[in-house]
């Protein structure tokens, strides 16, 4: 949750300076079975949605709309050793399939129009 305090303390800027950190993911080149650590790996993802950690993750695709294999992590830790802590304990990069580079990422600008239908059990993310 983003305070007014923390709106006011974004370098002067008025806009909403939510920190957040990115953690950028690509396959190694380790040879073997990958299900185990992959199936490991969204359940760690779906852990970390649970706890509020993650804001939003995904797949990168090429221009041409190719999956590339890298994916990208949004995550909310209040420091840059809880995010590579979280990033280390990710079953993938234990396992040596994955590597990641980590970033800390301030949004400033954007949004989302969220409309959900009860009834229909429908949502629309614009």
């Amino acid at each position: 949750m983003v305070s007014s305090k923390d709106i006011l303390n974004n370098d002067n800027h008025p806009a909403l300076g939510l920190r957040l950190f990115v953690i950028f993911t690509e396959f190694t080149d380790q040879e073997g079975d990958k299900t185990e650590a992959r199936t490991a790996h969204f359940a760690y993802l779906a852990k970390l949605e649970e706890d509020g950690k993650i804001f939003a993750a995904g797949p990168l695709h090429s221009l041409e709309g190719e999956t590339t294999g890298n994916s990208m992590i949004a995550i909310r830790a209040d420091s840059v050793d809880e995010a590579r802590a979280i990033a280390d304990a990710d079953p993938y990069y234990q396992a040596g399939f994955r590597s990641y580079t980590l970033r800390p990422w301030k949004i400033n600008e954007g949004g989302f129009d969220l409309k959900v239908r009860f009834a229909a059990g429908a949502y629309e993310l614009e």
